[in-house]
């Protein structure tokens, strides 16, 4: 490093040291001083374009990733909370009686809200088919009950008259 006294002024050399040994045996070193000033100014400046360029590189990945996110994620998820809307049957905030807490994105709370409705509509609708179901089941049973007492009113009907035929002709020779 080299002191503001230098004839250079203050800066940093780089000095290589070689050792060299002569066919004579005798031994030496090469000394050889390079000036770093410039490479360290011309490293500065290459590191300021780079970090202008990350920058740059950041901004614009971050508007691709805003854009593309909001035309890949965020349009799909409203079209599939409006489609569950429809569905649901419109306005989603007084359907579900204990609705689950709903965190996160925005899309994705009003998603999970209207797929709470359609888990509650769909539950409601379950329970009408059960009732429903009972209702047929009685229904059919009824008809069951119905159909027997028929029947058996069809038998006593048929009894009465092939007992009735053979009296009533037994009652007119009676009178004859």
């Amino acid at each position: 490093e080299r002191h503001a006294e230098h004839p250079r002024g203050a800066g940093i050399d780089h000095q290589v040291f070689v050792p060299i040994t002569r066919a004579d045996g005798q031994s030496a070193v090469a000394i050889f001083g390079f000036d770093t000033d410039a490479l360290r100014a011309s490293l500065a400046e290459r590191q300021q374009t780079v970090i202008f360029y990350l920058v740059c590189d950041f901004v614009a990945v971050l508007f691709f990733g805003i854009y593309f996110g909001g035309r890949f994620i965020v349009r799909p998820i409203e079209a599939l909370t409006r489609a569950a809307e429809a569905i649901a049957g419109g306005a989603l905030d007084h359907q579900v009686v204990n609705p689950p807490p709903v965190t996160g994105a925005r899309e994705l709370a009003h998603l999970g809200k209207a797929f709470a409705v359609m888990v509650a509509r769909l539950r409601g609708r379950e329970e009408q088919l059960e009732r429903r179901l009972e209702q047929l089941q009685a229904a059919q049973d009824d008809l069951i009950r119905s159909e027997r007492l028929a029947t058996v009113g069809r038998l006593a009907a048929g009894v009465a008259h092939e007992v009735g035929n053979p009296l009533a002709a037994v009652i007119g020779y009676v009178e004859y």
